[in-house]
């Protein structure tokens, strides 16, 4: 049964992830339609995925959706890439974000959810990402700035991010998208350091308004950290 489950999320990803494939393999599925919560089978999760894939992160990512809320926007299992075996929340209206650390995880989440009696909106996501390796994402961003990579891309794996080379930085900072910029100058609003000072400054005085706004706020939390020493 398990090779022909992988046989058919093959043409999505190239190397079906175990857990992912032991998933599809279960007879029945947590359900709760007064909480929207609607765990998809491998039949009706392949025909939402197949949906998904000309989005701008569906096919990069190789995302495999997981549920159907009826509100666009899906869980999905990422199965290429370093965040590999995250679970992301793709959003179709607003900015995409990685929401377990494993299936386990949000298996887990979706059973407290029915337990509790709470609504899918109301699931408490992941801070922590510790399976994502550091170097391996860092050269995965710089090939990314400097192969013109896809900037919805770039911009939700910048969230995962700890401490990025300077070199790393620069190309962010320097990036032609207006949506890479910002996202660099919200991550270190979230992530003040003394070395992120020349980025949050070039951020801060960008000529388009999204990006110096977070600046701003990203050199003026540089600053309170220097303050507070």
């Amino acid at each position: 049964m398990n090779s022909g489950i992988v046989g058919r999320l093959q043409p999505y990803c190239d190397d079906p992830p175990d857990d992912l494939v032991s998933h599809f393999a279960a007879t029945s599925f947590p359900n709760a339609p007064n909480l929207f919560i609607n765990l998809l089978n491998l039949d009706a999760s392949l025909d939402y995925t197949a949906g998904i894939q000309d989005t701008f992160i569906g096919e990069p990512l190789a995302l495999v959706v997981l549920d159907d809320a009826n509100n666009s926007n899906p869980f999905c299992y990422v199965t290429r890439g370093p965040a590999r075996g995250l679970i992301l929340h793709l959003k179709h209206n607003d900015a995409s974000v990685f929401a377990f650390s494993s299936l386990n995880r949000f298996l887990d989440a979706i059973g407290n959810a029915i337990e509790t009696h709470q609504t899918i909106d109301g699931l408490v996501f992941d801070t922590d990402f510790p399976s994502v390796g550091q170097s391996k994402l860092a050269a995965y961003l710089q090939n990314q700035c400097e192969h013109d990579g896809i900037a919805e891309v770039i911009c939700v794996m910048i969230t995962l991010l700890h401490e990025p080379p300077t070199t790393l930085v620069d190309s962010l900072a320097a990036h032609d998208d207006f949506y890479v910029r910002e996202s660099l100058a919200d991550f270190i609003v979230l992530n003040p350091r003394e070395t992120l000072l020349p980025a949050a400054t070039i951020l801060s005085g960008d000529p388009h308004e999204q990006v110096a706004r977070p600046g701003k706020r990203a050199l003026d939390a540089i600053r309170q950290l220097k303050d507070s020493r």
